[in-house]
């Protein structure tokens, strides 16, 4: 992995130095860089420095950026070389300002995956330290910095394996939610961007081998540790700092996943938890249990559009996320992304979602709970985050008159518990002065602050006064010809009004009572200091009760914003009924991200998946007729009944699925990880899963495909009896259903020019590709070559009884006779007769 370095210049900074353009696809960008404010002498220092590094980067008043990483945000950042200088003879730098670089850095962690270390110089010894590292899975340094301005925070975790043979041990951290989990499996959705494993040497296990591959292909970071950092010697005492618990360490059920607790002990050492003091015995632990959510395959999640992709652009409506994304607060829209990831298996608490969402919509704009907690216990907080948590919980009292008794008993226990909470507010802040924006304490909390702002009262009417007199004095109008302005360089001002801007000016009296009101304000800031700290060390002891709160509010969130997509779709959507096996009844059932797009009429479809008797259902159709949209919207309504949420159908009787697997598109992957995915498939699949294939065998030759089809095919139905929407153009699969009782065809049903998109029974007798092509606008000389192929091949299509007869294709069958199919055309007559008899094996394929 890439690491980027920085270095950070404490000098002063030089004057604003030349814009660089940056130019983009829809707008130009105007970037001021900050000019390097070093001497030669510094600059030599630096340069020697920097010789003994691998990289380099900076942080302060403006970050100086080295070497080849240089280079790299010209071209990012900047989009163009001109930004680059050269310190001493040869090291390009470029230079970003505060503001430019923490919006990179934020790309850089999370989008590019990249590693960051942040130098400082040390002015008495001389010398640059690391100040900050981070990378994707370890924010914690550096989160202020990247996040102090947004309230949409998706905090990413790091994950550990440790693997011995079978046995595989995964822990995971989330640092912002100060939780634990740990699970044990046999080799068997987290946001996990980064994955720590044991260091490989030259002989890799397979077991290791597998992990790298499929890390890999789930694009998580991978960083490889000393194996010694997974030995659990000092992991009784680490967890017993750490996690809040009563009971001793080695009593909790966790502590006996020996393979999860090495994971967990690489984690620790490599988030520097015990560092950090505020830690201590702040982390909940719980077991991750696999068995209480439908599993989802990389390809099921991509294949349902579950999450936003780069290719959406600006449409928020191209994924479910986005389309059920109407949650007013950031912690609402972290628990959503949970939810889409791990639908419930259980009736019950699928029931309870399901009736809440008939019961709430509501608005409500609540700040990240969570995020304040940390704020408090890490010294960030404010008085502005104080009268936040303030303002919510005066509130309290009337959002428990507008919500349903399933949140009523929480909501009214976590204001009784924060009446104290106000109260302390209430005496401490000036809340008349929050309403301005300005935070502070009041004056009567303290003596000394009360003199002291007495003090800049008496020197604030003494710079009214004078306003008054010269506005007397020049005949002005002082409330719109002469006005009092608080410049942020001297201060109070006089402004006179022009025609087109404005005069400052001052007077001896003004000047020096301005000065006095300065000295005393920075007086009262360092005096309330001290205070501020006792009164956010106080706030800081309501944590886990506003974390309570959190947890509530992100629930009541979700549940609304599933409740508000229902409403508001198209048609609305209808409540699932659900059983613990069964069939799959859907009445006119639509794609929910298809039917909210501009300029489509949505053509809805019935489902019926019925157990022994339709469980494996074979769509044909030709390219561009709705085969793909029809299966996707069965896993995607599949997967929002699981979570909670209504559907977007007439009516919808589901079973409980517990996984979905996928294996969609022929371009989208290498043919490796296609049939790796397909393995999966047969490998994970149960009687109880829902799969979902489309263009099975794409990628391959004509015979393997169709070969491959068929066994895959068979084994489904006849072992695994999933039920299974498998899309193809092998028309010769559809005599599956003649051999089969659980196999049922059905096709799109066309009309010549016009694509209607309607699922019907049977078998595709036509392949409508030339319309589709004739829709599609390809030149008319296409069409007509097409169209005369077409008829040339017609006329080769009867079977010959000679079967030694040139251009005949002669067969060999399992028993040795010679089956004759028809001439130069796979999948005719003679080929479905031998399907019939033997089955696929040696077959001639099906015309793709």
């Amino acid at each position: 992995m890439r690491q980027l370095v920085a270095l950070l210049v404490r000098a002063s900074r030089g004057s604003r130095g030349s814009r660089a353009r940056a130019c983009t696809v829809a707008w130009t960008w105007f970037w001021r860089v900050p000019d390097l404010a070093l001497d030669k002498s510094s600059e030599q220092g630096f340069c020697r420095f920097f010789s003994t590094l691998e990289q380099k980067r900076s942080n302060g008043d403006y970050y100086s950026v080295h070497g080849p990483d240089a280079k790299y945000v010209a071209t990012v950042v900047y989009k163009t070389p001109s930004v680059l200088k050269m310190l001493g003879s040869n090291l390009p730098s470029c230079t970003m300002s505060r503001v430019v670089a923490e919006s990179f850095m934020r790309d850089a962690l999370l989008n590019y995956q990249l590693r960051v270390e942040i130098y400082a110089s040390d002015s008495r010894q001389g010398s640059w330290n690391v100040s900050k590292t981070a990378s994707p899975g370890n924010l914690q340094e550096v989160e202020e910095m990247l996040f102090r301005n947004s309230e949409v925070v998706t905090v990413p975790l790091v994950m550990a394996v440790s693997v011995r043979g079978e046995q595989v041990g995964v822990a995971f951290v989330d640092p912002a939610q100060r939780s634990i989990g740990v699970c044990e499996f046999v080799d068997n959705d987290l946001n996990v961007k980064e994955c720590l494993i044991e260091q490989l040497g030259a002989a890799q296990s397979l077991e290791s081998r597998k992990l790298v591959s499929v890390l890999d292909r789930c694009g998580v970071v991978i960083t490889s540790m000393q194996k010694s950092k997974f030995t659990v010697s000092n992991i009784e005492q680490d967890l017993g700092r750490l996690v809040n618990s009563q009971a001793p360490v080695v009593s909790l059920p966790e502590y006996d996943l020996k393979r999860s607790m090495g994971a967990l002990a690489a984690i620790i050492g490599y988030l520097n938890l015990l560092v950090d003091e505020s830690n201590y015995a702040n982390f909940t632990i719980s077991t991750h249990n696999l068995s209480q959510y439908m599993k989802l395959d990389a390809s099921a999640v991509q294949a349902l559009n579950l999450m936003p992709s780069p290719q959406d652009g600006a449409s928020k409506t191209m994924s479910l996320y986005g389309l059920l994304d109407r949650c007013k607060t950031s912690q609402g829209k972290r628990l959503l992304k949970q939810w889409l990831k791990q639908p419930l298996l259980s009736i019950t608490d699928i029931e309870d979602r399901l009736g809440l969402v008939e019961q709430f919509f509501m608005n409500i704009d609540l700040p990240d709970f969570k995020r304040l907690s940390n704020r408090f216990q890490r010294g960030y907080a404010t008085l502005q985050d104080i009268v936040r948590v303030y303002q919510v919980v005066v509130s309290l009292p009337a959002l428990c008159d507008l919500v349903d008794q399933y949140y009523l008993n929480d909501l009214v226990s976590i204001a009784n518990d924060l009446e104290s909470f106000q109260g302390m507010v209430e005496t401490a802040v000036d809340l008349e002065m929050a309403d301005q924006h300005e935070f502070m304490l009041k004056a009567d909390f303290d003596e000394g602050l009360q003199e002291t702002k007495a003090q800049m009262a008496k020197e604030m009417h003494t710079i009214v006064a004078e306003q008054s007199r010269v506005a007397s004095a020049l005949g002005l109008d002082m409330n719109k010809k002469l006005k009092l302005e608080k410049h942020s360089t001297f201060g109070h001002c006089l402004k006179l009004s022009t025609l087109k801007t404005g005069v400052y000016f001052t007077t001896p009296t003004l000047r020096d009572a301005s000065r006095m009101y300065r000295d005393l304000s920075s007086d009262y800031d360092k005096a309330q200091s001290a205070l501020v700290r006792e009164v956010i060390k106080v706030a800081a002891s309501y944590c886990p009760v506003l974390e309570r709160l959190n947890t509530t509010v992100a629930h009541l969130d979700v549940i609304a914003s599933f409740a508000e997509a229902s409403a508001t779709a198209p048609i609305p959507y209808t409540r699932p009924v659900l059983t613990e096996s069964g069939n799959v009844e859907l009445a006119a059932a639509r794609h929910p991200c298809l039917e909210v797009q501009e300029g489509i009429s949505f053509i809805a479809n019935d489902v019926s998946m019925t157990k022994g008797e339709s469980e494996f259902v074979i769509i044909t159709g030709p390219n561009m007729g709705g085969k793909s949209t029809y299966i996707r919207q069965i896993g995607v309504i599949a997967l929002m009944a699981q979570v909670g949420c209504f559907v977007p159908c007439d009516s919808a009787q589901l079973c409980i699925f517990d996984c979905i697997l996928a294996r969609v598109g022929a371009g989208r992957c290498t043919a490796q990880g296609r049939m790796l995915e397909t393995a999966s498939i047969l490998k994970t699949a149960t009687e109880n899963s829902l799969v979902i294939i489309d263009e099975l065998g794409r990628g391959t030759s004509t015979y393997d495909g169709f070969g491959l089809a068929w066994a895959i095919s068979e084994h489904i139905v006849k072992e695994i009896r999933s039920k299974c929407l498998f899309a193809t153009h092998f028309h010769e699969l559809t005599e599956l259903e003649k051999l089969y009782p659980a196999v049922n065809n059905r096709h799109r049903a066309s009309a010549k020019l016009t694509l209607l998109y309607k699922i019907g029974k049977g078998v595709c007798d036509q392949s409508f590709g030339i319309h589709v092509a004739e829709l599609a606008q390809f030149p008319e000389s296409v069409i007509k070559l097409a169209k005369r192929k077409v008829t040339e091949l017609e006329d080769f299509s009867s079977v010959n009884s000679e079967p030694k007869k040139q251009g005949d294709r002669i067969h060999q069958g399992p028993d040795g006779e010679r089956i004759q199919a028809d001439r130069g055309i796979p999948g005719r007559a003679g080929g479905h007769a031998w399907i019939q008899r033997h089955g696929w094996q040696g077959c001639c394929a099906a015309r793709r």
